[in-house]
């Protein structure tokens, strides 16, 4: 029957019960005013607790999380990539000289390079910087 003890949903009413749909509505409709005012808390609370973040911090996330600086890293990667092999073929072909100070020099900036990336991402926002999501990657870097 599906209905308890009771033949329909209009037998529920007669008696004075409500239906398992209409409880049912009626729950979902508390639970949503549950929640707006739990996230009006939140929002209240965060304007309150904290202050927004300065404009620089807001324009260096916004750069940060951008395409462009993520292509421009992409490209510091393929090219660091394409170096080393240069390197590596290089010291296969002259075993036991001392690479030259342009190895040294350009092996230095692609190093600053990666640090500076990794702070700017700390910088720009620490807890995604240690979110779930991007932890084992960003412990790699």
């Amino acid at each position: 029957r599906g209905f308890g003890r009771h033949a329909s949903p209009d037998a529920a009413k007669a008696n004075g019960r409500k239906s398992l749909r209409s409880r049912r509505s009626q729950f979902l409709q508390e639970e949503e005013a549950r929640r707006a005012t739990a996230y009006a808390m939140v929002d209240t609370e965060w304007d309150i607790a904290e202050a927004r973040p300065p404009r620089w911090k807001l324009q260096l996330r916004s750069f940060i999380f951008s395409t462009r600086f993520e292509l421009l890293i992409f490209a510091a990667i393929l090219t660091n990539v394409i170096f080393v092999g240069y390197e590596v073929d290089w010291k296969t072909q002259n075993p036991g000289e001392t690479p030259g100070l342009e190895f040294v020099v350009i092996d230095s900036m692609y190093t600053l390079l990666f640090l500076t990336e990794l702070v700017l991402r700390i910088v720009a926002d620490p807890w995604d910087f240690l979110a779930e999501s991007n932890r084992s990657w960003n412990l790699f870097d």
